[in-house]
Formats: C-alpha cells, sequence, structure tokens
C-alpha cells in the first residue's frame, strides 16, 4: 500500500475539477469516485444552477441582477448563504449514503461561474485538468453545437470549426492558468495524457493535494469498471496530429502553441507540404509492406494477440486480407479464410486509424467499423496499437 498522511479537512470541502469538454474529466472521475472518500457523480451543473438560485434571490431583493465591477462580483449574503446551504445540505446528504464526507462536481462548464462558485465555496479545491489542444478539437468537433460557450467561438471564426474550437480551447485554457497563477495552494496541475499513461504517478500527488490517503491497489477497481474508458482513452491520446490547420490563423495558432509550451506539450510542428500532405495511402501497400513491417518490428505484440483476423476494406482498392497473428505463423495474406472476427470498414477510415486521426471505438460506434463475429476486444485493441506506427519516414504516407 502506498498512503499518503491524511489532514485534517471540513467535511464539507468541495473538489472541482475544471478543464475544456473532451478533456478527459469521465475517466478522473471513475477514479475520483472510487476513492472511499470522495463522492463523484456525474456533471452536476452547480455553477449554472447557483447562478440561476442568484438571480432569483437577488431579484427577490429587488435587484435587477448579479452586479459585477472590476472583475469582482456584488452578492449580498442574504442570497449567497440559501444558496450554499441549499447544496452543502443536498450534496451531503447524498454523499453520506455512500458512506463518503467529501464531494467533487466536474461540470467544465463551471469554468464561466467561477467568481460566484469561488464566494459560495472559497476553501474548495481545484484539479485543472488539461489536455492537448488538437485532441481535444478532434474530440469536440463531432458534438461542437452541443457544447456551452464553444458556438460563439465557430460564429466569430466564420463557422470554421477547427478554428473555433482551438480558440475555446485557448481560453478555457487561459482562465485555468489564470486560477493556478491567483490560487496556487487551491490548485493542482493534472495531464489528461500523465493521467492514461502513468496513472500511479500522478495519482498519490493528487490524492496528497486533496488531503486524502491513496492506495494504488485502487486503479485495479477503476481500470476494470465499466465506467472508465480503459483502452478507448490510451487509443485517442495524438488523434489531432493529423487534424489539418492550413485554415487555422496563424495568430489562433501562435497562442495555442504558446499555451501547450506552458503546460509542458512538445511543439506542434508545422503543417506538412502540401504535396506530402496528399501522398494517398494505398490498400496493397498497407498490407504488403506496411502492416508486415509493423509486425516484424514489434513481434511480442503482434504474437500476444495469438488470433487471426479478416479485414475487409471497402472501396475501389479494397479487397480483403487475413492477417494471422499466431505466433507460428505471423503474417499478412490476400485471402479470404478463417478468422476470429472480420473487420469491414473503408480504406480512408483505415488510414485515419492508423495515423491516429480517428479513434478505433468511436469509429466502431458510429458504424464506420463494423466486426462480424465473436470479437475479443482485448485483442482488437493490441490490433489497434499494432496498426499505428510509433514513427515513420518521409518515404511512408503514413
Amino acid at each position: 500500500m502506498n498512503a499518503t498522511p491524511v489532514t485534517t479537512e471540513s467535511p464539507l470541502q468541495p473538489i472541482f475539477v475544471l478543464s475544456c469538454n473532451r478533456s478527459g474529466s469521465t475517466l478522473l472521475r471513475s477514479i475520483l469516485d472510487t476513492h472511499p472518500e470522495i463522492y463523484c457523480p456525474s456533471e452536476l451543473s452547480l455553477g449554472h444552477a447557483a447562478h440561476s438560485l442568484a438571480i432569483l434571490l437577488a431579484g427577490l431583493e429587488g435587484r435587477d441582477s448579479i452586479q459585477e465591477s472590476a472583475g469582482k462580483l456584488s452578492i449580498t449574503k442574504a442570497v449567497t448563504e440559501p444558496i450554499r446551504t441549499f447544496i452543502q445540505e443536498r450534496i451531503a446528504n447524498y454523499a453520506s449514503r455512500q458512506g463518503k464526507r467529501r464531494w467533487c462536481d466536474i461540470t467544465p462548464s463551471n469554468v464561466y461561474h467561477l467568481k460566484l462558485l469561488d464566494i459560495l465555496f472559497p476553501e474548495a479545491k481545484h484539479i485543472c485538468l488539461y489536455r492537448h489542444a488538437l485532441d481535444v478539437t478532434v474530440s469536440a468537433m463531432p458534438t461542437a453545437v452541443r457544447i456551452p460557450g464553444l458556438q460563439k467561438h465557430i460564429y466569430q471564426s466564420s463557422g470554421h470549426v477547427p478554428t473555433g474550437t482551438i480558440r475555446w480551447w485557448c481560453e478555457v485554457t487561459r482562465e485555468l492558468l489564470e486560477r493556478e497563477r491567483n490560487a496556487p495552494d487551491r490548485c493542482f496541475r493534472l495531464r489528461y495524457e500523465d493521467l492514461v499513461r502513468t496513472p500511479g504517478q500522478v495519482l498519490g500527488p493528487l490524492f496528497s493535494f486533496l488531503g486524502l490517503a491513496w492506495d494504488e491497489r485502487m486503479l485495479d477497481s477503476v481500470f476494470s469498471s465499466a465506467r472508465a474508458v480503459g483502452h478507448e482513452d490510451e487509443e485517442s491520446i495524438g488523434t489531432g496530429s493529423s487534424l489539418s490547420l492550413e485554415e487555422v490563423p496563424e495568430e489562433v495558432l501562435s497562442e495555442m502553441r504558446q499555451l501547450l509550451s506552458e503546460l509542458g506539450y512538445p511543439e506542434v510542428s508545422a503543417q506538412p507540404p502540401a504535396a506530402e500532405a496528399a501522398r494517398k495511402v494505398t490498400m496493397p501497400w498497407f498490407f504488403e509492406s506496411f502492416l508486415p513491417g509493423q509486425i516484424q518490428s514489434m513481434p511480442d505484440l503482434a504474437a500476444s494477440i495469438d488470433a487471426t483476423f479478416r479485414m475487409a476494406i471497402d472501396g475501389p482498392e479494397g479487397g480483403i486480407w487475413i492477417v494471422d497473428l499466431r505466433p507460428d505463423r505471423l503474417g499478412v495474406q490476400p485471402e479470404n479464410g478463417q478468422a476470429l472476427a472480420t473487420l469491414i470498414m473503408s480504406a480512408s477510415d483505415l488510414t485515419a486509424v492508423s495515423r491516429g486521426a480517428l479513434n478505433a471505438s468511436m469509429a466502431f460506434h458510429q458504424g464506420r467499423l463494423r466486426i462480424v463475429g465473436t470479437p475479443d476486444y482485448d485483442k482488437l485493441h493490441k490490433l489497434v496499437q499494432l496498426l499505428r506506427p510509433t514513427s515513420w519516414s518521409a518515404a511512408d504516407p503514413l
């Protein structure tokens, strides 16, 4: 057991996870809620609820709205005390049913209500959760119209979704970094990529910051739980690397790069030349050269899959290939033989999965990847790892 000393905290000291949408708050919620001291339900939208209640109570006092001056809210105790009591009593009641004494809200839109939340809960701890801007952009784009705060940036970007999404990410990230600077003792910085790749290294310091003990054995419960995203999180890292930035204004990219640098992310490389970006991946090359090369370079991973897959690729250059990953075979054949499962997808989607531009789980849920048979999802996850190169040369289209 790897435990940290427990400090004495108020039983109602709340925790707020502050982040953009699509930054991994669902995974973090699973981890926090697994802790025996923390009640962390789905998004509660406390900031929005508190703001609405404040308008109601201010109106009953005869005020038109909440007053803000010089960056500060002007609000009376007659407004704040009933709201604080209302929220604390009800959430504490639900937490106590779970045998827990601390509670947490993960709602991303709380970022837009921090001034009010600070007045209501000045003792709150903040976990500032970050994720790479381009990965957030790729993940957020399919549901952009439903994300609070994002629509205005897309509108201001003349409808160009990548530009608007990057601007939105920059706005939220600036707010979180400002929060860290103004209240360093109440903030803990956490990067989504570190949480996914090395959870054991970051969770000890996180729970120490919260004044709670941490047992690494809890990770087994978290990542075996249906609530945790698990493999899907791992596959999502780096998905933004193939996002086209050609139409994104340089000033937007410059601000994004500056913020990424401040957060310790590697520099975003310049866009590849148009001719290089347009290089086409052919399916014969993919299955006769690239995939056998991947198997040869990662034989242990390939052999650990110990299964045979039929890959049926739609389109003019499509076809059927058998990917044999049994330890004594390890090869790819252009034929239609027996297999554990058949994977059906387009050539462009297979290329996107290999490049990291398309999440395989997302492709499955969107119907872009169809699976026939009784697949072993752990084996499929390893197959996706095999399809994605760790690096590539200038001669390779991937």
